[in-house]
């Protein structure tokens, strides 16, 4: 089995997230739902004294960017020096390391009052997951905020598909359940304390079935109703006890 460490390692492959990323309904839920949240989150940290932020496996700097504006000292980390060359242009006053920490000495790096870490644990191996969230546990003080997400949640209509999907024929896609992220947090020394649910309507290969318009107000109406936990895209807040 190929580790999640090598699959964003290569030339072009920061243009390439980026572009890919932008063509799915992925993108319109990160600027109409997730974005909101994640704000009223790292606002609130900020007004609670947190001044060193990190975003883990920050890639090409989208959640790095947003997350700098709210802390006076910004780092983000990844493996690929392809996906921090865009970062380090999209996010030029960050600090920015490419490293594995969890091979390498990080000494270095110091402790971080706010981490947040988005795409990563669904797309890691289990020995991975582990090894990552043990390191950030150590660079974290009690109290320190986590700010992460699932983009395949086990019982939302895409999740059960995928799990039908991998019965039937055979078709190894990622998912994960909130208990199943509850626990592995809570063996690594945090403590979930909220969830929101987003992207509720089911997408084709990362495009809206209604269309983008129709498909965007009819998850405005789905959050409203409460329905987020059916979401296929969950973002947790936790806290390291």
């Amino acid at each position: 089995m190929n580790s999640y460490r090598d699959s964003h390692i290569g030339d072009g492959k920061g243009t390439w997230y980026d572009e890919t990323h932008a063509r799915k309904f992925d993108a319109v839920i990160w600027d109409y739902f997730i974005k909101g949240r994640l704000a009223s989150e790292l606002a609130d940290c900020a007004s609670h004294g947190a001044q060193r932020f990190l975003d883990f496996a920050c890639g090409t700097g989208r959640v790095l960017k947003f997350g700098s504006r709210y802390f006076p000292d910004s780092t983000g980390i990844d493996i690929s020096p392809d996906m921090l060359e865009v970062a380090r242009q999209r996010v030029p006053q960050a600090r920015l390391i490419c490293r594995d920490v969890t091979r390498d000495s990080a000494d270095d790096i110091g402790e971080f009052d706010v981490v947040t870490m988005f795409r990563f644990l669904l797309n890691a191996e289990p020995a991975l997951r582990a090894e990552v969230l043990d390191w950030l546990a150590r660079r974290m003080r009690p109290g320190a905020v986590l700010i992460g997400n699932n983009h395949m949640e086990t019982s939302s209509l895409s999740g059960i598909m995928t799990v039908a999907a991998k019965a039937l024929i055979s078709r190894n896609r990622n998912h994960l359940s909130r208990g199943e992220i509850d626990s592995m947090l809570k063996t690594a020394g945090f403590r979930v304390e909220r969830w929101a649910g987003f992207r509720i309507l089911p997408t084709v290969m990362g495009k809206p079935v209604l269309g983008r318009t129709l498909q965007l107000a009819a998850e405005r109406v789905a959050v409203r109703l409460g329905l987020g936990r059916y979401g296929v895209e969950h973002l947790f807040v936790a806290i390291r006890f």
